[in-house]
């Protein structure tokens, strides 16, 4: 295989379902460490350093493979900020595993039910958690999502209650997004979900309980009911 014959230093792969398995696979093939779902990519003492969440999120552990190589992670995107194209700079291109014939078939292909825009890129999200509390309540965010040009998304909480699609899930188990404008109705502000947003330009948590913990992370505050703010929105349309 190419590797052998190549000897990379580092392979990084997208922290997907699929890109999970493979680099899991292949970790073990070449008898190597593998760091997942890694949050920071940096180069001490000509190692790479992995910076990953740990105990929950509650804190970030730094990892080294000193004795093994080539050192691999799977890497969440949305992460990292799109840097700017260099007018000029291109880059080598080596095809390594030539492609084979699929064996696979797609039979079906269903909706996500994510209104057809992808999280990662969208400028403008309007998320919702356990404070709209029914799928009427998810119903209206993405009306109101859609009123106002962004893309709704939702809590781990939520996700896991059956609210909203996996497709919408923000946070440490989703994921990883960079808005310009982050809306969190009815989210607490679990340490798992901010890990996701940490990268948002200005964040609005609208909560009615004036102790959740995400008025902390929010540069505007608003202690009131969740599916009255919807209805504003869907009101200025």
């Amino acid at each position: 295989m190419g590797c052998s014959s190549e000897r990379p230093w580092a392979f990084l792969f997208p922290a997907t379902a699929y890109g999970r398995t493979i680099a899991a696979m292949l970790s073990v093939r070449l008898k190597t460490g593998l760091t997942a779902d890694c949050m920071m990519l940096s180069i001490e003492d000509g190692f790479l350093k992995q910076t990953r969440p740990a105990f929950g999120g509650s804190l970030m552990a730094d990892v080294f493979c000193r004795q093994a190589f080539p050192q691999m992670a799977t890497v969440r995107s949305g992460v990292f900020p799109l840097r700017p194209a260099q007018k000029g700079r291109t880059g080598m291109v080596r095809t390594i595993v030539s492609e084979q014939k699929n064996r696979c078939i797609l039979l079906e292909q269903e909706g996500t039910g994510s209104s057809g825009h992808d999280l990662t890129d969208a400028r403008i999200v309007l998320a919702g958690g356990m404070g709209l509390r029914t799928v009427e309540g998810f119903r209206l965010l993405e009306a109101a999502a859609t009123a106002i040009d962004a893309v709704p998304a939702a809590s781990r909480a939520a996700v896991n209650a059956g609210l909203a699609p996996y497709a919408w899930q923000v946070g440490q188990s989703g994921r990883t997004i960079r808005p310009k404008l982050y809306i969190a109705c009815g989210i607490s502000g679990a340490v798992q979900h901010m890990a996701g947003i940490q990268g948002a330009g200005t964040v609005i948590a609208v909560n009615h309980d004036r102790k959740a913990s995400i008025f902390r992370f929010a540069d505007i505050g608003i202690c009131g009911d969740c599916r009255s703010f919807l209805k504003g929105l869907l009101e200025r349309e």
